[in-house]
């Protein structure tokens, strides 16, 4: 993986945080609203590195 900024680091701690959370809130994964979210979380965290490497 390329070198991250510190922003694009903290950027994705943050969104993992939230996944956390998420998955303490609904554990068993049956919520479809948490699972798209979580989903849409993964995608930003893939664009944060590739706009880091630009």
């Amino acid at each position: 993986m390329a070198r991250l900024t510190i922003k694009a680091l903290k950027t994705i701690k943050t969104i993992k945080e939230v996944q956390s959370t998420l998955e303490s809130i609904n554990p068993s994964n049956d919520n479809l609203v948490f699972d798209k979210v979580n989903d849409i979380l993964e995608i930003y965290i893939s664009d944060v590195i590739i706009e880091n490497e630009a």
